[in-house]
């Protein structure tokens, strides 16, 4: 099917994220417009798509019958991603669906079987690949900005609103509740974009943390070995506490440092700080502290939309969905098994 002179679109699922960036990012984008909405809720469907100027729908069928819907958000639990993706593709229709891709590998091969069959685009909200600043930390890094790399260290504490205490995402294994498929699938994709390399390996450890519930991780902190034996140590936790977060690359000629890179905040700051410079030797970068204001979703959605017509590729693909979702499969099985390291399949 032909896409629309603006790319229709179906959001499906209302949660937190759809409704506060999703939904924006699309009405902001000249190119878009918001079709239809679906929720097993009436009501929430009903209010969002009110908001929207959408068709409101109680079933996904409902909206892929409608000829106008070109592209179709799935944001609905991790455990409903593969089944509404693989729906949408067969119905020849382009899918961003929210991370992470999918719980099992498995099921995140037959999406991406299910995309090449139709011919059409499968793209994964992994936003922060859209970021200006990690999209600037890494033309900085390819461009030798700190020499070699020698180490990446990231934290990332994510800020939970009372509200949101309990919630599926800490107490319901069933769905992929947890810090690892939540931040830390997160952490990794931006690791592995920041540096371009994959990660080959991975170990850890986890802890309730006083978040999750019956053994399901409020926090994990471990190390992953990337392409060319780049280690990097990463520490992911929910927390009462305002969001932080830092990813710093160390090399053999200075560091490169971003602040509030993780968050999905608009406000970033980078810094290079040159190692020569400090040895009284001429400084190889100017840069020193520049802060960034983006949001990451509405360069996801230009890009998504920019690639359903053809023109380029989605900030984060597919494969680099599925990618990322296999580091985050290796750190659960590491941390389940106790094991020393789990290789990334």
């Amino acid at each position: 099917m032909a896409v629309s002179a603006r790319v229709g679109w179906a959001l499906v699922g209302t949660g937190a994220i759809a409704r506060s960036r999703v939904a924006p990012a699309i009405a902001s984008h000249r190119g878009s417009r918001i079709v239809a909405v679906v929720s097993s809720s009436a009501a929430r469907a009903a209010e969002l798509a009110a908001a929207t100027s959408a068709r409101a729908c109680t079933a996904l069928a409902e909206a892929l019958d409608d000829g106008a819907v070109d592209a179709v958000y799935v944001g609905t639990t991790n455990d409903l991603h593969a089944e509404q993706a693989i729906a949408c593709l067969r119905a020849g229709r382009h899918v961003l669906c929210e991370k992470p891709l999918a719980l099992t590998l498995a099921d995140a091969d037959a999406m991406l079987a299910a995309a090449a069959a139709a011919g059409r685009t499968l793209a994964v909200n992994h936003h922060l690949r859209a970021a200006e600043s990690l999209g600037r930390m890494r033309s900085l890094l390819a461009a030798g900005a700190v020499g070699a790399p020698l180490l990446v260290r990231s934290l990332h504490r994510c800020h939970v609103r009372p509200e949101r205490r309990g919630g599926w995402r800490m107490t319901d294994a069933s769905r992929g509740a947890g810090a690892i498929l939540d931040l830390t699938v997160h952490t990794a994709d931006a690791v592995r974009f920041v540096c371009g390399r994959d990660v080959t390996s991975v170990c850890g450890c986890a802890a309730e943390a006083g978040f999750g519930q019956d053994g399901i991780e409020g926090a994990v902190a471990g190390s992953m070995r990337l392409d060319g034996d780049l280690l990097a140590s990463f520490a992911d936790a929910y927390s009462a506490l305002p969001a932080l977060s830092v990813v710093e690359v160390h090399g053999e000629d200075g560091c490169l440092r971003g602040r509030g890179v993780l968050d999905g905040g608009s406000r970033a700051t980078i810094e290079l700080h040159d190692g020569r410079a400090a040895e009284g030797n001429p400084p190889r970068s100017s840069l020193r502290a520049v802060e960034i204001r983006d949001d990451p979703y509405v360069r996801t959605v230009e890009r998504f939309a920019a690639a359903v017509r053809g023109a380029g590729e989605p900030a984060a693909t597919g494969v680099d969905g599925r990618r990322s979702l296999a580091v985050a499969l290796a750190l659960r099985a590491a941390v389940a098994g106790r094991l020393d390291c789990a290789p990334v399949e």
